[in-house]
């Protein structure tokens, strides 16, 4: 479980980061 909620994790800083790259882009 513990493993699964660290890919989980890393799954959402990643889009975090495109998003925020997109943001970026946008402004």
């Amino acid at each position: 479980i513990y493993r699964r909620q660290r890919e989980m994790k890393e799954e959402l800083s990643g889009l975090d980061d495109l998003a925020s790259i997109r943001a970026f882009d946008v402004e």
